[in-house]
């Protein structure tokens, strides 16, 4: 069995993919994981017995790079997966159908069908942005602007011709084409360490946002504190948890929280306690959504909209 895994996302990706591992029985041991650096603060969090891990400079326009090099990493990526992958492997695991996963796909012979792993309310997107690819697979004809796209990719070496058919693996419901799948992830490797843990009213979980991390953005910032402070000050004399934002090295400095690791996933951390929050209070957060699903009916959940 070989299966090559693509991380470029945040911290709910890499939880799913190990669920998608089990789901889909591809031992650990098995798989050669191309992390870019963001994914790695979470990876490098857990002990996970991946065959190898590769880290990758893989470059977005959402952190203000160029196309120019944006297109640079994705070809370094795919350089260093030429010259370590076999050449032939059974299952491909992508964080992403976007032209870096799209990329990977053309370059590898697969004997199955690429699984694409959740990524939060962000994957929403995504599927609507796949809709658009049909006339593309079909065989329609291409605007002249992604003609000459197309030209100047393939001879930087990066192939981004639309992947055939996909398996999305998510715990979200969205429609999907005909040629495409949807396997609903139930986590039931996070289920199984979650047997015995019981809800208590006294401990409230916070899970915190980004916002912290645009200085440049001070009034949402500011909007953002005081929430933090008001939900703490509405539950004085209780157990009070904040699980930073992975991206966010400096959590508020506020008297009366506990602050945990923010490279650990939200959903991993929960696993492993023994007394589940009895309120979890969210910023328009993926992580949100998962433990919503995986808690308990009593639990108060709490997506908190800043004005």
């Amino acid at each position: 069995m070989k299966a090559v895994l693509f991380l470029n996302g945040g911290a709910l990706q890499l939880v799913t993919a190990l669920e998608a591992c089990e789901y889909f029985d591809i031992p650990l041991p098995s798989v050669q994981a191309f992390v870019s650096r963001g994914a790695m603060i979470s990876l490098s969090a857990l002990e996970i017995e991946f065959g190898q891990v590769i880290e990758v400079p893989l470059k977005t326009p959402d952190a203000g790079f160029s196309r120019r090099e944006v297109y640079g990493s994705i070809r370094e990526l795919l350089e260093e997966v030429r010259r370590l992958a076999p050449e032939m492997v059974d299952y491909l695991l992508l964080g992403t159908n976007g032209l870096a996963g799209r990329a990977l796909y053309n370059q590898l012979r697969i004997r199955h069908v690429p699984i694409v792993l959740e990524d939060g309310r962000a994957r929403l997107r995504h599927p609507g942005a796949r809709l658009v690819e049909v006339e593309d697979i079909r065989g329609g004809r291409l605007p002249v602007r992604k003609v000459i796209r197309r030209g100047v990719l393939r001879a930087m070496g990066i192939d981004e011709r639309p992947i055939p058919a996909l398996t999305f693996f998510s715990h979200y419901d969205f429609p999907v084409l005909e040629q495409d799948n949807l396997v609903r992830n139930e986590f039931h490797r996070i289920r199984r360490q979650m047997s015995r843990a019981v809800v208590a009213e006294d401990r409230i979980l916070i899970l915190g946002t980004r916002f912290l991390q645009h200085r440049d953005n001070t009034e949402t910032r500011a909007a953002y504190l005081a929430e933090v402070g008001r939900i703490v000050s509405e539950h004085a004399g209780k157990e009070i948890l904040f699980k930073p934002h992975q991206k966010d090295r400096e959590p508020p400095k506020i008297v009366g929280i506990t602050v945990l690791d923010r490279g650990t996933p939200a959903e991993v951390l929960v696993a492993n306690w023994e007394r589940l929050p009895g309120s979890v209070y969210a910023f328009n957060s993926s992580a949100l959504d998962s433990l919503r699903y995986l808690l308990p009916e009593q639990v108060n959940f709490v997506d908190v909209a800043l004005s």
